[in-house]
């Protein structure tokens, strides 16, 4: 039976969290548009109905915030398959993890820099 909502579509992003405690949205519209959302509203509510795929500690790895927002800003472009791979591709940025998954998969403990990767389904019109 097809849904009256249309098809469901996933949407991947990544969530990354400061040693300070603020936590900043990061993902790439269908459009292309990569966007950059520091302390957005609704964040936890949005995050409670997401899947977190891999979590990482990213505190040894020295980035900061103003050269992840402008590596991620570099990855602005449309594609089919965009959101996924940018978010896959910021999270290995971040992260240090290769394309083969090793480094940096681990959980991290509290107080320190985290990279998340996350995806939510939602109906796309």
């Amino acid at each position: 039976e097809r849904s009256p909502f249309g098809r469901m579509r996933c949407q991947y992003y990544i969530t990354l969290q400061t040693v300070m405690g603020s936590t900043v949205i990061s993902e790439k519209l269908p459009d292309g548009t990569v966007t950059w959302q520091p302390a957005p509203r609704g964040a936890e509510d949005r995050t409670a109905f997401a899947r977190v795929l891999r979590t990482a500690d990213c505190f040894a790895r020295g980035l900061t915030v103003g050269a992840v927002r402008k590596h991620l800003a570099q990855q602005a472009g449309a594609g089919a398959a965009a959101g996924k791979h940018f978010a896959h591709g910021a999270y290995r940025h971040i992260s240090g993890e290769t394309q083969d998954g090793t480094k940096g998969a681990a959980r991290a403990p509290a107080n320190k820099a985290l990279a998340e990767l996350m995806t939510s389904a939602g109906a796309a019109n």
